[in-house]
């Protein structure tokens, strides 16, 4: 999972808000957060055989239907857009860059998700697999990251 470069979209500033019994600040977020990573799905799911002219087959519709499914249920004002990046092998991945701070999402099938996390400036690199049902472990990684982004 090599860094990619960060889609700039509109950002604002929200409060924090109330979730259960603590409190998250929701940092910076792109208005349209779910239509937008939408867009981005179908775009993918219209890709030919041999997109990258190199032979990668089609992205597994699989695939696509459970990187809808997993983003669906993350918080609109979670995050930034991150990038949406096919792969050679027909997954995609989630990506998330600022400076040299990093994260990286991919639905490697349909019921995992493979992370990266990585920030040199903290020492930080950490990968591992978790269940694309472990909605949990995706809001914590992506707060991770715009926590290092937004100070927040």
């Amino acid at each position: 999972m090599a860094p990619a470069t960060l889609n700039v979209i509109e950002r604002r500033t929200v409060r924090a808000r109330p979730r259960g019994d603590q409190w998250i600040s929701a940092g910076h977020y792109a208005p349209g957060f779910g239509t937008r990573l939408n867009q981005e799905l179908d775009r993918l799911a219209a890709l030919p055989p041999n997109w990258d002219a190199e032979g990668a087959p089609r992205i597994q519709p699989a695939i696509i239907a459970a990187a809808r499914h997993f983003i669906s249920r993350w918080p609109n004002d979670i995050a930034t857009v991150p990038t949406v990046v096919p792969s050679a092998a027909g997954t995609l991945q989630f990506e998330w860059n600022a400076g040299r701070r990093s994260l990286e999402l991919e639905i490697e099938t349909p019921s995992t998700v493979h992370y990266l996390k990585w920030d040199p400036d903290e020492n930080v690199e950490e990968e591992e697999i978790f269940g694309i049902d472990d909605i949990d472990q995706a809001e914590f990684l992506i707060r991770w990251f715009m926590r290092g982004v937004t100070n927040v």
